[in-house]
């Protein structure tokens, strides 16, 4: 007895219709998305720091043809990710999220700097806000 294609296939639809549903493999657990966080906490810095009267710079990183990250530096690599200056007072800030380390060349470029550079986080969100609040130093 020979089955027709057009019955195989049927047949294989039926069977495959009647089997019980394969449960879905489960979710991975979520992932904190660590470039995303920091984008969103370097832009509300940047945003609140004009909005008090600060001149404010950023380099971003862009990626690179080979899929890498990576910014344009001519110099010492690791500078700080924020250059903020109103009326003669200046902040380097090193951006991070709340569980993101410090590279070696960031804490080299932190300790020449002195008590000009700071690290933020958003858990520091009230000394950030505090800090570009504060009025400009007199020297």
């Amino acid at each position: 007895m020979t089955t027709s294609r057009r019955q195989l296939t049927s047949q294989g639809l039926f069977a495959a219709l009647s089997r019980p549903a394969e449960q879905p493999p489960a979710p991975a657990p979520p992932r904190r998305p660590r470039r995303r966080d920091e984008e969103n906490f370097t832009a509300k810095v940047i945003s609140t720091a004009q909005w008090h009267g600060w001149k404010v710079t950023h380099f971003r990183p862009s990626r690179t043809a080979s899929g890498r990250w990576a910014t344009a530096v001519q110099g010492d690599i690791g500078s700080p990710d924020l250059l903020l200056a109103r009326h003669g007072d200046v902040i380097l800030a090193e951006l991070k999220t709340d569980d993101g380390r410090l590279r070696p060349e960031q804490r080299d470029w932190l300790t020449h700097l002195g008590p000009i550079a700071v690290v933020w986080r958003p858990r520091d969100w009230d000394a950030v806000l505090a800090r570009l609040a504060k009025g400009p130093t007199t020297r």
